[in-house]
């Protein structure tokens, strides 16, 4: 009985000869439209293009130096912006932290998207933090984990707190929002920078009006 030949079909390999400074040009222009996003810039991108390089930066084995790199940008931003938040008090410290958390979390969406192949790919691969996630790790890290800020931070919200407790609901909105942020970036912060002070404050307020009520 004729026996039928089975064939196997080996993937096309085409060669890609790509120059010698291929990851550093590719690298520069990633980061140069990164920080346009994070300046508000980013009118004149091209979202195709850029996702084009990301993919291929992968795809030609130089996944580890693209997301280091993202880490590398993405912290520098952030210490500018942990500097600048830094140099506001009271209202205007929790409006610029709330500002700025805002901006940041738009801007990251527009950098995930452009790596979502990486994401898709390298990440997994390598059990890297995906981008969504590293966006709050490295906020956590640059922001909330700033000495200055975090003591600035406990103050203004007590003092909102304090202004709530005598009929004042104006700065209600801000400490939502800070809450948010907070717990969005994980319950372990929420309970650091939120939780725990204001529980400490509302225990210490009730034992100071128990007294007074006992004395009185």
């Amino acid at each position: 009985m004729y026996k039928k030949e089975r064939y196997r079909i080996e993937p096309f390999r085409h060669r890609v000869d790509l120059e010698p400074d291929y990851k550093e040009k590719t690298w520069a222009l990633l980061e140069s439209s990164m920080l346009a996003i994070f300046d508000h810039n980013p009118s004149k991108l091209s979202f195709e293009e850029l996702y084009r390089s990301a993919y291929n930066m992968v795809l030609h084995k130089f996944g580890n130096y693209l997301y280091d790199n993202v880490v590398r940008t993405i912290s520098a931003h952030l210490e500018k912006v942990g500097k600048e938040v830094e140099g506001k008090s009271g209202e205007a410290f929790l409006q610029a932290l709330v500002h700025c958390w805002s901006d940041y979390t738009r801007a990251m969406q527009n950098i995930r998207d452009i790596l979502m192949y990486m994401n898709k790919t390298f990440v997994k691969q390598h059990s890297k933090a995906p981008v969504h996630e590293l966006g709050l790790e490295l906020w956590n890290k640059h922001l909330l984990q700033r000495p200055l800020v975090q003591s600035m931070l406990r103050q203004v919200v007590l003092a909102a707190i304090l202004k709530f407790r005598k009929g004042d609901k104006t700065g209600n909105k801000l400490i939502s929002q800070v809450t948010k942020m907070a717990m969005d970036i994980g319950p372990a912060v929420y309970e650091t920078l939120v939780e725990e002070p204001i529980q400490q404050d509302t225990e210490s307020f009730y034992r100071t009006m128990s007294q007074q009520a006992i004395t009185s």
